[in-house]
């Protein structure tokens, strides 16, 4: 069990590992929009989604997503992959428009900026696909702000060791910052502090054995409130 510091002591720490989608950016529900908007032409496939995102495993990416969808719809195996790699492209171009259209969510930049002016090492691990996490971090620049980024594959977990063994870092010289359940039991099993981004997703509440917060502006007023 992660034991509950001050926020102020959380972000004061040398390593801070941020998610990115519902964390960086606002930008689960559009990503599950998106999805249906690829099939809207055709309504025999909403329900066929819906279910597929609601029993799809934690760990699976838009690929695997896909393939399920076209497997369901009886497409033809040969054809599965072609139809993957013309549907993920459509779904990048879509998601990254939108996300790179509405910024960062208020109060991130400000945050990364003063956490990176005051000598911590920041960090991205996200379940986003490398080269489409990649594009979006530039394109909403703040690419600037990281050491480096870490997306999918390999797994969350995999990503933060590789983060502690850049660092040279034990787990008291870091934080995760997430709003997912990958993201919880990724800190979980290394010791690191974790603060969780509560929402509709998740449903995290204050009775959780972490700290919770809405959003990173209010952990930027809860750290206001400490230094007070």
């Amino acid at each position: 069990m992660v034991v509950y510091i001050g926020f102020k002591e959380i972000f004061m720490k040398r390593v801070l590992v941020f998610d990115f989608d519902g964390v960086l950016v606002n930008s689960n529900r559009l990503k599950q929009r998106a999805f249906f908007n690829l099939f809207s032409s055709d309504t025999k496939t909403a329900p066929i989604i819906k279910k597929i995102l609601h029993e799809a495993p934690v760990n699976w990416t838009r690929f695997e997503i896909l393939k399920e969808i076209f497997v369901k719809l009886g497409c033809a195996f040969y054809s599965i992959q072609k139809l993957v790699d013309e549907y993920e492209l459509k779904y990048r171009t879509a998601v990254r428009d939108e996300i790179l259209a509405q910024g960062t969510i208020s109060g991130v930049c400000e945050l990364l900026e003063e956490r990176q002016r005051n000598g911590r090492r920041l960090y991205i691990n996200s379940a986003t696909p490398c080269l489409a996490l990649a594009e979006l971090v530039v394109g909403l620049d703040i690419r600037k702000y990281f050491e480096r980024i870490y997306g999918k594959p390999p797994t969350k977990a995999e990503n933060l060791a590789d983060i502690m063994r850049r660092e040279n870092a034990t787990a008291n010289d870091c934080a995760f910052i997430g709003d997912g359940k990958e993201d919880r039991s990724s800190a979980e099993a290394f010791g690191v502090f974790f603060v969780g981004i509560g929402n509709e997703w998740n449903g995290w509440t204050n009775a959780e054995q972490f700290p919770v917060v809405k959003n990173v502006f209010e952990a930027i007023a809860r750290i206001e409130r400490e230094e007070a």
